[in-house]
């Protein structure tokens, strides 16, 4: 797996109030169905347990962690973040500002990687200091994307996704990403896999040579790509896959689907190369083209 280029933003201010979630996207829940919810209900749980009721306490201090201030007009709402019994976590206060920078509904994994921050950013606002395996298990019981977003920007991925080992960057550096009208919502493409058994033990094939695969540049590496969710995201919506040939057909070169959908992407050496592809889907079929660098350098909120 690897990271691209897009990022939400996040702002975080400790407050004397409830904790509060708000986001500029309407099609985003501000409920405990959002990961950044989840995460921090997750964390407070967990300090709680193994941490004295002074800890708890030193939540409350005044402090503010920001990207970049939110700007225009956005959904809020109070929310009570439930712990894993079932109470409320809600004897500290914090404010939680989102603002969608990544494509909803297209498989880009833009809540999962907006849960691992707020892990990540808790840890460094509450100074807790809690090294990435203690936050890694919180993360593994929020998605199964979050802890690979605890190791980014490119790793290999195992089990159910709590199996993370970091690998250096991939040769190819450039994608673009085509985003469809339609999104895929992503209970309904794993629901259609099981529905249609694909994931039965005679489908598996053995773990590729990933090392190798790391150091092929982009036209022999995309071959060898495989989404085992494509056919359940192409059954559900087959305008998908028909434009998935018909992109594969414009570029001359293989194109697949991220994650669970519904955006398609193909992969580029350099940038310019990128760019070129994606003014030509642009032209061709009036959508939303983004040019990204695939696991771009980002500071490590971790410091290991």
């Amino acid at each position: 797996m690897s990271t691209v280029g897009l990022f939400d933003i996040l702002v975080i201010d400790r407050s004397h109030g409830r904790f509060t979630l708000k986001c500029d996207a309407p099609s985003v829940p501000c409920d405990a169905s959002n990961l950044v919810v989840t995460a921090v209900a997750a964390l407070v749980d967990s300090v709680a347990k193994g941490s004295s009721a002074g800890l708890i306490a030193s939540l409350n201090s005044s402090n503010h962690l920001t990207e970049k201030e939110m700007g225009g007009d956005a959904r809020d709402s109070d929310v009570e973040p439930r712990n894993r019994e079932g109470g409320a976590t809600t004897d500290f206060g914090l404010s939680v500002a989102l603002q969608k920078r990544i494509p909803v509904g297209a498989g880009l994994g833009g809540g999962s990687s907006d849960g691992a921050f707020t892990l990540r950013a808790l840890n460094h606002l509450w100074n807790l200091n809690w090294p990435r395996q203690r936050l890694m298990e919180i993360a593994k019981s929020i998605g199964s994307d979050v802890p690979f977003f605890l190791n980014a920007p490119s790793a290999i991925v195992r089990g159910r996704g709590e199996v993370v080992e970091k690998t250096e960057q991939p040769a190819g550096k450039w994608a673009p990403i085509i985003i469809p009208v339609a999104q895929m919502p992503t209970p309904a493409a794993y629901a259609k896999f099981d529905q249609m058994r694909l994931g039965k033990e005679s489908n598996l094939v053995p773990e590729p040579p990933w090392s190798q695969w790391l150091k092929l540049n982009s036209q022999d590496l995309l071959p060898l790509l495989i989404n085992d969710l494509e056919p359940a995201a192409f059954a559900i919506d087959p305008q998908l896959g028909r434009l998935r040939s018909d992109l594969e057909s414009l570029l001359k070169r293989t194109v697949r689907m991220s994650g669970s959908g519904s955006s398609l992407f193909s992969l580029y050496d350099q940038r310019q190369e990128a760019d070129a592809a994606a003014r030509l889907v642009k032209k061709r079929y009036k959508l939303q083209v983004l040019t990204v660098e695939l696991a771009p350098a980002m500071p490590d909120l971790l410091n290991e």
